[in-house]
């Protein structure tokens, strides 16, 4: 009892040392009271280290000897717990001062703000509140140090290091694409085949097997894709080798044809195609409409298929969309149904696959009515570079042949592929994609187009226009007021009330100097290497050379002609001159068009005319509208239309409501909402037979 009291004293005294910032003293008494007092002990020497007003400030000291206090007041005895109360100490006080030390060492890691400092913190102050937020910020600084080295062996390092980071995802994709591209950096064919051999699991494997067949293709004649089949048989793009094969055989496309391409390729693992393609290839179904019903006829008008459907549509592929009862489903040339009526709507099969819809969600099947692409969607588009088009009610994304979405729907907004490009927005900004989700040209464009043919885009930059080719590089400056659609190689430019032209390059060929107007983005565009130009409210005409080759005294032009003669405008009249600006015919029309095939097109009182070189009318009379198309003459008479031939040959009188085009080289023929057809090769009228 008296060695008891004798103790507590003591301990009473060091802390009373304490009180007074006698550290010296406080500290030696209490490093010999140590076995003593294992918890009020370790708590002095704690606050000791952990106040920064002394020498032996040390928060891992102070972390250290809290943590003894507590374990060892875990295992004190209610006396001795009491007589810890009377100094202040029980496990409120003990854990507040802990939790103390821990904001102090938080304070310094931060302050530090380096993956040593965070992972000091982490590995000290194991139960501090502040341990998620220091894994985190550690976690963001290292992976910001994989990004700035880029290699696939930095984000192999910070996934095996931080298994559970937030990045971890992402750091596994850049791993794999850096990893692909380090493995593949000469592109040759050895190293994607060596690729695939040590990599088999990897997520590029598909395109370094694209790449080889890119490679070992690359003529694309009927042996280079034979080679690939034998060489490669396991790559997916076999069956993209034997499809070229059989499109390159059967070029000239014939039931014939076909049986040599069987009797040719014996192994061909499409028979069944095959086999259809042979039966139907020379058959055309042409819809038509009895009682309010449609069924389908062939050249001749025989029904092929009886008029039960309240729609159909043409075949494609060798499957017809057909309406009953308001459910769609599809059948074959011999009136089976292949697929049944079981969709609320769809759309004629494109590339093996067609679009349908149940409940207002859509999806896409093959021929064998297989959900390719699940019907879950609001928006579903045909298939182009191997992607389809997806969007659900807030965003959208792209699925690959297997339905699989390879670009999750986290996307504002999105365009179908084109040449392997798509148009997204990201916050209200656009930008490209290439087909493996990755941004070609970023997201921080007010607007722009997809890439054109000359693997161009046009885009705008706040108030300004620009142009961007297909690595994201800005060839043209954006400091435009607007910039044109190209066409012939060429787009208008304009710039503070002037216009000229630039390249697919971005480089100007044609200074601005001419006056603009927003209606020249429609009528400056080149055709056949010829445009018309607008100086001092006067029109010329001008070559892809820039060279003025009519001058600026017009008040309007037509298009340019070497061979015909080119409608011009004067004294509020048109006219028609030859490319040397001789005047052949004179100023008296009320409106023109460029003369086709040694005919020119006029507008009278009366209505729209065809005159010669000599200015004679060479129809009877005038007509309500004529439009020439495919060697034709398209007139429309009394409301109603009718086709003549280029030497004004009647081809189909004037009595129909509507002329539309049909498949192959076929018209349809709308009159009194019954359907027949039109054969120009033959000049044949095809209706169905009674």
């Amino acid at each position: 009892m008296w060695l008891a009291e004798v103790s507590a004293s003591k301990i009473e005294k060091a802390f009373e040392a304490l009180g007074k910032y006698d550290y010296f003293g406080a500290k030696e008494l209490f490093e010999k009271l140590k076995e003593k007092e294992p918890v009020a002990s370790p708590y002095g020497m704690s606050i000791i280290f952990g106040r920064n007003d002394n020498p032996f400030f040390n928060l891992d000291s102070a972390h250290i000897y809290v943590s003894i206090a507590e374990s060892n007041y875990l295992l004190a005895d209610e006396d001795a717990k009491e007589d810890l109360g009377d100094l202040d100490i029980n496990d409120s006080t003990l854990a507040e001062w802990k939790d103390s030390i821990d904001y102090k060492a938080w304070l310094v890691a931060k302050e530090k703000n380096t993956v040593e400092s965070f992972q000091a913190f982490i590995d000290r102050n194991t139960d501090a509140d502040q341990i998620d937020k220091a894994k985190m910020l550690r976690n963001e600084l290292a992976f910001q140090k994989a990004r700035s080295v880029n290699s696939a062996r930095s984000y192999e390092f910070f996934m095996k290091k931080y298994p559970d980071a937030e990045q971890f995802i992402e750091a596994q994709n850049r791993y794999e694409e850096r990893l692909f591209d380090e493995f593949t950096v000469n592109k040759s064919l050895l190293s994607y085949q060596n690729f695939i051999k040590t990599y088999p699991e990897s997520p590029y494997k598909r395109e370094a097997q694209d790449s080889i067949y890119s490679i070992t293709t690359t003529q694309q004649t009927i042996r280079s894709y034979e080679e690939f089949i034998r060489d490669y048989p396991q790559n997916p793009n076999t069956e993209k080798a034997w499809r070229n094969i059989y499109k390159l055989f059967t070029a000239e496309y014939s039931s014939q044809r076909i049986i040599e391409f069987r009797i040719e390729y014996p192994n061909y693992p499409f028979l069944d195609e095959l086999m259809t393609d042979m039966k139907l290839a020379s058959k055309v179904f042409f819809p038509f409409l009895k009682e309010g019903k449609y069924g389908y006829m062939d050249e001749t008008g025989e029904t092929m298929i009886a008029p039960i459907y309240d729609a159909v549509e043409p075949f494609t592929e060798g499957l017809g969309l057909v309406v009953r009862e308001d459910m769609v489903g599809f059948i074959n040339k011999s009136g089976d149904m292949d697929i049944p009526l079981e969709y609320d709507d769809a759309e004629p099969f494109n590339g093996g696959l067609a679009i349908v819809s149940t409940n207002d969600l859509y999806g896409m099947i093959d021929r064998t009515n297989k959900k390719v692409v699940p019907i879950q969607y609001d928006l579903v588009a045909n298939y182009s570079s191997g992607l389809a088009l997806v969007a659900n009610e807030t965003a959208y994304g792209y699925v690959n042949k297997n339905g699989a979405e390879v670009v999750p729907l986290k996307l504002e907004y999105a365009t179908d592929f084109e040449n392997g490009f798509a148009v997204i927005d990201q916050e209200g900004k656009k930008g490209i994609i290439n087909t493996l989700g990755r941004l070609v040209v970023p997201t921080k464009y007010d607007w722009l187009e997809n890439f054109n043919e000359y693997m161009v885009c046009r885009a705008k930059k706040d108030t300004a226009y620009g142009l961007i080719d297909n690595n994201g590089a800005e060839i043209l400056p954006f400091i435009y007021d607007r910039i044109g659609e190209f066409s012939d190689s060429l787009a208008l430019v304009a710039k503070d009330g002037k216009y000229g032209y630039v390249n697919s390059k971005g480089e100007l060929l044609v200074e601005l100097k001419y006056d603009f107007y927003t209606e020249a983005l429609v009528w400056g565009k080149f055709k056949n290497g010829y445009t018309k130009f607008l100086k001092k409210d006067k029109y010329g005409m001008l070559n892809a050379e820039g060279e003025e080759i009519f001058p600026a005294i017009f008040e309007d032009l037509g298009e340019y002609s070497e061979s015909d003669l080119i409608a011009v405008k004067k004294r509020g009249k048109w006219g028609y001159s030859d490319k040397n600006l001789r005047l052949i015919l004179p100023y008296k029309h009320e409106l023109t068009r460029t003369f086709v095939n040694g005919r020119g097109l006029i507008k009278t009182a009366e209505g729209w005319q065809l005159i010669d070189e000599k200015g004679k009318f060479q129809l009877d009379s005038a007509l309500e509208e004529i439009i020439i198309k495919d060697s034709l003459y398209y007139i429309r008479a009394a409301n109603k239309w009718g086709i003549l031939d280029m030497n004004l040959n009647i081809v189909l009188s004037a009595e129909y409501d509507e002329i539309k085009d049909f498949q192959y080289r076929y018209l349809q023929l709308i009159k009194e909402g019954q359907l027949s057809y039109f054969d120009p090769k033959f000049k044949l009228v095809i209706r169905p037979k009674n």
